[in-house]
């Protein structure tokens, strides 16, 4: 009897280590919490578990990303949220044994937010026109862009937009686009467009003179003579002709050109000259610059203008949409100035 109860007692203990090896053997548990809320920074969440089996995690979204996947858990990392609305995500860990187990992470909305850099906030087109994308950061749902009528807006998304704008057959154009969001300040670009030159035959083509209005007291004052800054290597230069004034004694005379339709702001002027001679005896240049109103500016210039090929440039402030531009000279005597000019440009 004694050796029958140790058999069994045998049998019994060899039945019990068996089960523990196949529950060591199966076991799959994932500890601690099963739901996690997370603010809008991110965070770093640790998940533990007990098993012998390999198991495989899956995520909804790719804001929670799974690191560090060991036999006794893994991390997941949480990426800061930057919309506007909370979100939820569900990571899924499965294994050969059991059912799957289900965690779910939600996250509180981000901040708002509506920026553009400085570098992006004025964009240049040529005068036939083209495409240029705007880089905008945001994480809110519309905005609206509110833009010239020579412009049109395609693209929107979050990260910006395209602007297109259409050929200039007119003078220059600049004007301010609205980047606009409820509950956030404008953002301004300024759209600038090159377009048909302010002043016309800026380096005299052939000698001829039109549309400049010329008034001389000799024939040689203010004439189209060959030259031309050995700088310029427009295949165009043969063509040039720089105005000139050199006479064999005292004369006067003045050219002038008289923009009309000329949008208000700011304008920067700039042309090439060269002056020699002396203005002891009363001879002199001058740039003059007539507003809508008929008021003069006058500015001698024949200093700056000696020793060589200089680039003289002027800013004007233009208003009234009218502005006239020229030189007037006064030749004393033999002794007096000379002077040769070209390349206006008004931009």
């Amino acid at each position: 009897m004694k050796q029958l109860l140790n058999v069994f007692l045998f049998v019994t203990m060899l039945l019990g280590l068996s089960a523990c090896e196949k529950e060591d053997k199966d076991m799959f548990i994932v500890e601690g919490e099963r739901n996690f809320s997370i603010t809008k920074e991110g965070d770093m969440i640790s998940v533990i578990l007990r098993t012998t089996q390999d198991y495989r995690v899956t995520s909804e979204n790719n804001w929670c990303i799974i690191l560090a996947k060991q036999p006794i858990g893994f991390k997941i990392q949480v990426d800061e949220n930057t919309t506007v609305r909370e979100r939820e995500n569900k990571i899924t860990i499965e294994s050969n044994i059991g059912a799957p187990v289900v965690l779910t992470v939600k996250q509180e909305a981000g901040e708002l937010f509506f920026r553009m850099d400085d570098s992006e906030k004025t964009k240049q087109f040529a005068q036939e026109g083209g495409t240029q994308i705007v880089a905008l950061q945001t994480n809110l749902e519309s905005y609206e862009v509110v833009a010239p009528a020579w412009c049109t807006i395609s693209e929107k998304t979050n990260e910006g937009f395209k602007i297109t704008a259409e050929a200039n057959s007119d003078f220059r154009r600049e004007e301010t686009l609205l980047v606009r969001a409820q509950g956030m300040e404008d953002i301004g670009i300024l759209v600038k467009q090159n377009g048909e030159p302010l002043l016309k035959n800026s380096y005299f083509l052939d000698g001829n003179f039109e549309p400049w209005v010329i008034e001389r007291s000799a024939e040689n004052v203010f004439v189209a003579g060959t030259w031309i800054p050995s700088s310029i290597t427009d295949p165009e230069k043969g063509r040039y002709r720089a105005i000139k004034i050199d006479t064999g004694g005292a004369s006067q005379g003045s050219i002038f050109q008289t923009v009309n339709g000329i949008l208000d702001g700011v304008y920067t002027l700039t042309f090439i000259a060269q002056a020699g001679g002396s203005s002891t005896d009363g001879s002199d240049l001058w740039l003059v610059i007539i507003d809508s109103e008929g008021n003069e500016t006058v500015e001698s210039i024949f200093a700056e203008a000696r020793g060589g090929w200089r680039t003289i440039t002027r800013s004007l402030t233009i208003t009234g949409g009218k502005v006239s531009i020229g030189l007037r000279a006064t030749r004393g005597s033999n002794k007096g100035i000379w002077f040769h000019a070209l390349g206006f440009v008004l931009e």
